[in-house]
């Protein structure tokens, strides 16, 4: 069964609508402060995928995963958004909370691994 949301979406122009929400994705790291000059992003058929790496325009890394969570928060709530997949090269999205990669040796980011217990 389909939801209202989707049900719209199959009769739009994607063409359109995937230029549309791209702006809207520029605007909102606009109006974050954030340095879209390090980030790719694009939308096809409303699925998000944003590349590259993530800083501020004052060329500060963003240190906060709130910020982080905040700016995702954001984009999915543009019309016609159906998923959004970040590989970002300072910070990793997993299981739904935001970890920062630590820069290790050449500034070359790595995700050390967390052991967890269970």
């Amino acid at each position: 069964m389909f939801s209202a949301r989707d049900k719209e979406a199959q009769s739009v122009n994607w063409n359109v609508i995937d230029k549309k929400i791209n702006v809207k994705i520029g605007q909102t790291f606009v109006r974050r402060g954030i340095d879209s000059n390090k980030l790719n992003y694009s939308s096809s058929h409303g699925s998000i995928l944003v590349t590259g790496f993530m800083r501020s325009m004052s060329s500060q890394e963003i240190s906060s995963s709130g910020k982080m969570q905040s700016i995702e928060k954001e984009i999915r709530k543009i019309q016609y958004v159906q998923s959004v997949k970040w590989k970002l090269q300072n910070w990793e999205h997993r299981e739904g909370k935001w970890i920062k990669k630590k820069m290790i040796g050449s500034n070359q980011p790595t995700v050390i691994a967390q052991q967890i217990e269970t």
